[in-house]
C-alpha cells in the first residue's frame, strides 16, 4: 500500500509540473489563465482547463522537475 501512496504522490507532483507549465505557456502568449482555460476546453483538455484555475499547492517553479521526482526516491531501494 505504501508503494501505490508513494506512486500517487509522484504522479500528483508531476501533474503540478506539468500544470504549471501549461499556465507559463499561456502566459507567454500573452493569456490570462481564465482565457487559457477557456480554449483549452473548447479543444477537450477538460482536466487541464480545470486544473490551471487552481491555486498551485506547492512552489513547482522553486524546484526542478528533477528535485520534485528526487525526493520520493529512496537511493536504497535501487540496490536491493
Amino acid at each position: 500500500m505504501a508503494e501505490q501512496l508513494d506512486f500517487l504522490n509522484g504522479v500528483r507532483k508531476l501533474h503540478a509540473m506539468y500544470t504549471e507549465q501549461v499556465r507559463m505557456l499561456a502566459h507567454a502568449y500573452g493569456m490570462t489563465n481564465e482565457q487559457a482555460a477557456m480554449m483549452l476546453d473548447q479543444f477537450g483538455y477538460y482536466n487541464v482547463a480545470r486544473q490551471i484555475l487552481v491555486e498551485p499547492q506547492h512552489d513547482v517553479t522553486k524546484d526542478g522537475l528533477a528535485e520534485i521526482v528526487r525526493e520520493d526516491v529512496d537511493p536504497d531501494e535501487d540496490e536491493q
